[in-house]
């Protein structure tokens, strides 16, 4: 019996071993170099501390014995400071954490009736990349604004950006800056991931005195190769190809199937692209180098390409299709395979509007050696425009002629009339332009009967869901046989984009009339018209009968109103 007690007691003993512990605060941590964390051990029960112990990836050990009351320091080499955290916690406050340290870090506790608790947390110790020296940017009087980046943004989380007179400007890492004289200093506080303390960095902003330079755009043929280049400012560099099929990214030394970029220098404002003989279809035609993001900077070119340059066409002009409720300005360009002297836009409303002015293209000292004219007009209107460049050498004008038309509401009938006799079906659909879905559809049919549409609608009597369905912007009813009622105005209500519209279609039969209704007013007026009619005629016979005739005295006779000859009863008698 006693032997089993002990048993049983050893085995109480044993189980407290495997107690378990979670460690604070957290089983991964990432610190920056050079920055401090602490971490320790939190028990599930009741536990008196005896002995605690450190172990690192690499075995080294350190005690931190709490019964000691100073607190331990562990200096290592690299100058990491590892010190107890209390000596009722098992855990240790780190400063000035080393890249080397990187791995797993081992607590182990032990308390006072043998149980042990043992937890670990992998630390990553990241690279403080620190760069002291300011950003520096430049920007221009045609260009002021420019997009930056808080420098030593390694492991951002948070930014705070102060302007030239110390007031805090933009609460996040990259925001646009913009010059305020010759120079311009901003301040980044950045917050790092594992650094409790804000990196400070300076972004300094110069204005640079702009003047239309010159683009210079060549090309070098030889036996085996074409060579494009195009001189510019500096900075990122694309090759459109013929019928912009494709971009190739243009970066010093590169070399892709049949092409390279051959001289290219970003640094330089040189950018080439070198073409393989023989020349494929797709390199037939008119290439584009861009200097910049926007597409508003770069050279134009045309290669083995001797089709005529495309003439204007007032008869298929583009279609422009904008719901004015989405679009506040509209972008209208031309384009063509040379560089362009001078660029015009006419509008709808000229020369008919008193306020007329006249649009200036956007950044047209940069476009124009692009072959590109673009124009942005605020608060567009439906009608012609017309768009119309030429070189410098002169001659006939190169016009491109755009048809826009600004939807006040985001949705068409495909007729606004339908005409159908009776017995044959009539489709009745209700389109949205870009294809925006709709949210739920309903007609409302001349007598006032309402349907709920959709592409689910079975059949109901007479009427069949028409169209490609609401998530395909079509809302449509098909009539299989039409009768009187269906003739006259049909009301459609759509929804789009969480807002409700409303559209008609009139449904008439081929005569114009509807029979059922106009039948009983077509023999009320056909009545009325009899009557006064009959009433005419009754009052010219009255009025002859009872008229006195009027007498001529010299001759004797007399002449009523109507020229007829009437003798006097005087001339009877004698």
């Amino acid at each position: 019996m006693i032997k089993l007690i002990i048993i049983g007691l050893l085995l109480v003993i044993s189980t407290k071993t495997n107690v378990e512990s979670v460690i604070f605060p957290n089983k991964q941590m990432s610190i920056v170099k050079n920055q401090g964390f602490f971490m320790y051990i939190v028990h599930q029960s009741t536990f008196k501390l005896e002995k605690c112990s450190l172990k690192l990836e690499d075995g080294t050990e350190f005690d931190l014995d709490p019964k000691v009351k100073e607190p331990f320091i562990y200096n290592t080499s690299e100058g990491v400071l590892i010190q107890r955290y209390s000596q009722n916690e098992c855990g240790v406050r780190v400063k000035n954490v080393a890249q080397s340290l990187s791995g797993k870090w081992t607590l182990t506790a032990q308390g006072d009736r043998g149980s042990v608790d043992s937890d670990s947390v992998f630390l990553e110790v990241l690279s403080n990349k620190l760069d002291p020296s300011p950003l520096v940017v430049t920007v221009t009087d045609e260009n002021p604004y420019r997009r930056v980046k808080c420098p030593n943004n390694y492991a951002a989380k948070h930014c705070r950006v102060f302007d030239h007179n110390g007031d805090e400007k933009k609460d996040q890492c990259d925001f646009y800056a913009q010059s305020f004289g010759n120079e311009t200093l901003y301040e980044c506080r950045t917050m790092r991931w594992g650094e409790m303390q804000e990196t400070q960095s300076f972004i300094k902003v110069l204005m640079e005195e702009e003047h239309e330079k010159e683009v210079k755009g060549k090309i070098i043929e030889t036996d085996t190769h074409v060579i494009l280049t195009c001189q510019d400012y500096s900075g990122l560099c694309r090759a459109e190809m013929p019928h912009k099929t494709r971009q190739l990214l243009l970066m010093d030394g590169l070399l892709m199937d049949r092409y390279s970029t051959y001289d290219t220098q970003i640094n330089k404002g040189r950018c080439s692209i070198e073409i393989e003989k023989p020349l494929r279809p797709e390199d037939i035609g008119t290439w584009r180098i861009y200097h910049s993001e926007k597409d508003d900077s770069g050279c134009v070119f045309r290669v083995h390409d001797d089709s005529a340059v495309p003439q204007s066409n007032s008869r298929n002009p583009k279609q422009i299709e904008i719901w004015q409720n989405n679009v506040n300005a509209l972008t209208i360009e031309c384009e063509v395979p040379f560089p362009i002297d001078y660029c015009y836009l006419s509008t709808p409303d000229f020369p008919d509007n008193e306020n007329y002015t006249s649009l200036i293209p956007d950044q047209f000292f940069k476009s124009k050696f692009l072959g590109i004219c673009r124009f942005t007009i605020k608060n567009p209107i439906s009608g012609t425009y017309v768009c119309g460049v030429n070189n410098i050498d002169g001659g006939e004008d190169i016009q491109t002629y755009y048809q826009v038309k600004v939807f006040q509401v985001p949705a068409h009938s495909s007729f606004s009339q339908v005409t159908s006799g009776k017995g044959k079906s009539i489709d009745i659909l209700v389109k949205t332009i870009f294809n925006y879905p709709i949210g739920y559809c309903r007609f409302m049919m001349p007598n006032g009967q309402i349907h709920g549409v959709s592409d689910k609608f079975r059949m109901e009597g007479n009427l069949r869901y028409y169209g490609k369905g609401l998530k395909y912007g079509e809302c449509g009813v098909q009539v299989l046989k039409v009768t009187d009622e269906y003739y006259g105005v049909w009301k459609a209500t759509i929804q789009v984009e969480g807002k409700e519209y409303h559209l008609e279609v009139v449904v008439t039969n081929p005569s114009g009339f509807r029979t059922a209704y106009v039948a009983g007013p077509i023999l009320a007026v056909v009545a009325i018209s009899g009557i006064v009619l009959a009433y005419m005629i009754y009052q010219k016979r009255y009025r002859r009968t009872v008229r006195r005739p009027r007498y001529d005295r010299t001759v004797g006779t007399s002449t009523d109103d109507y020229g007829l000859d009437n003798r006097s009863e005087a001339s009877h008698e004698s």
